[in-house]
């Protein structure tokens, strides 16, 4: 997830904008146009960090925590919990969606 990237670089002493860049560098075309919104916000909003990472890229709860921890002097440790909430989230989802999918596919092989 690029959000665990991002917050691991700034936790290492990257800045917002150098972990943004290199992020953008290995990403696909639909990350690399959010990251560029979010470099543009940088130079707008400054430190207000929330509001530099709002651009649509994340989902609601997860916008809703950068929105609040980005007052916090530390927001890079705090912004790694919530990637790594969001990858188990994630995780979760798929497991779900597999569990869904094996059972299908065992109904299905009886019936033939």
């Amino acid at each position: 997830l690029p959000i665990l990237a991002l917050s691991s670089m700034m936790i290492a002493g990257v800045s917002l904008n150098e972990a943004l860049l290199k992020v953008q560098s290995k990403g696909s075309p639909w990350l690399k146009d959010h990251i560029g919104k979010m470099l543009r916000k940088l130079r707008v909003a400054g430190s207000d960090y929330g509001k530099v990472m709002d651009t649509g890229l994340l989902d609601a709860e997860t916008a809703g925590d950068i929105q609040d921890y980005s007052k916090l002097s530390t927001f890079e440790k705090a912004v790694y919990g919530i990637g790594e909430k969001t990858l188990k989230r994630s995780v979760e989802k798929i497991n779900v969606k597999m569990i869904i999918l094996i059972n299908f596919f065992r109904y299905h092989r009886f019936l033939y």
